[in-house]
């Protein structure tokens, strides 16, 4: 009799039997051991020899020795992969219940690697194809999951508001994570409204926030020091803060479609036309982005004195964004 390609298992301590995939489900499945965690499994060789130039070859080794996948001592060898990733890759090629019954991309970035790695090597190659899409999707995404900073509860506006009903927001940029009360902003903002609408009060949490994909924690909480003031000190009117607050306030409002707010920064950002901050063509432009005619004409006819060659580069990079939002806009000013 011809002696086997596959040698027979070696370890230095007794193999462990997992306990999902090892079924003592008599002549049928062949013991298999996962080398790299001293895992044994017990798997049907033969309809995994029908998808596989890999297990077909082991089936052929077993005509040989008919000794092979008997016994730990005469278990096949997986030589590459854990246990963890034997799993993931298991509970795609052979699931065992329902919840096994996932498509490829409800699963995780980690999952899909080892699938893809194990489908690669185990000559699965229409599972391994299958895999290869969802697996760059998957990367894509854990590549932005771990280019944001680490999870940050604000600690004014996340730890000290602890009474009443609260909801759970996430400033996606910078991940910063605050509550509000719906009642302070629902009535205020249709967009905040239409967001709480979608969101359900029972399942809102750190784990699932209201996601705010505009702005920066520079931007947001001057913004709620103004419109949810919690202390004495966030109690001061518009003409008190500096300039740089009103110009966050000024693009938070904005994106929430507070009208009014918006112009009564446009009117604040009015007075301060000596505010180094404020030049002219960053007014010009300000009156365009945030649709502010008050803040147009004053700083317009500061331009027209100023020769353009004496202009920053800061200034003429605002007159031509402005240039390209006035176009867009059309007939508004």
């Amino acid at each position: 009799m011809p002696e086997a390609t596959t040698p027979p298992a070696e370890t230095t301590s007794a193999p462990t039997k997992h306990p999902r995939y090892y079924l003592d489900l008599g002549k049928g499945p062949a013991i298999m051991l996962i080398k790299q965690s001293n895992v044994l499994v017990n798997l049907p060789l033969a309809v995994l020899a029908h998808r596989s130039p890999f297990f077909a070859r082991w089936v052929e080794d077993k005509e040989s020795d008919p000794a092979l996948g008997t016994s730990c001592k005469h278990a096949f060898v997986f030589e590459n992969g854990t246990v963890q990733d034997y799993e993931a890759l298991l509970s795609f090629i052979l699931p065992l219940c329902f919840d096994d019954h996932r498509p490829l991309a409800s699963r995780s970035f980690a999952d899909l690697k080892a699938i893809y790695s194990l489908t690669a090597y185990l000559e699965l190659e229409q599972e391994n194809r299958a895999c290869s899409a969802p697996l760059i999707e998957a990367e894509k995404a854990d590549a932005i999951a771990r280019s944001r900073p680490p999870r940050r509860m604000h600690p004014v506006f996340f730890n000290r508001l602890t009474y009443g009903e609260t909801f759970v927001f996430c400033i996606y940029k910078c991940n910063v994570y605050f509550r509000i009360s719906p009642s302070t902003f629902a009535a205020r903002s249709h967009v905040i409204g239409d967001m709480l609408e979608t969101c359900s009060r029972a399942t809102n949490s750190v784990d699932n926030p209201v996601i705010l994909n505009e702005g920066t924690e520079e931007n947001w909480i001057p913004f709620l020091e103004w419109c949810n003031p919690l202390c004495l000190e966030h109690q001061r009117p518009l003409s008190a803060r500096s300039t740089k607050d009103v110009l966050s306030i000024l693009h938070i409002t904005d994106y929430l479609d507070m009208n009014d707010e918006r112009e009564a920064c446009g009117a604040e950002l009015a007075t301060r036309g000596d505010d180094p901050l404020l030049s002219p063509s960053h007014r010009v432009w300000l009156a365009a982005r945030y649709k502010l005619p008050i803040l147009l004409k004053p700083a317009i006819l500061e331009l027209l004195c100023i020769p353009i060659c004496q202009l920053p580069d800061e200034d003429v990079d605002y007159l031509d964004r402005f240039t390209c939002r006035h176009w867009e806009q059309g007939r508004e000013y």
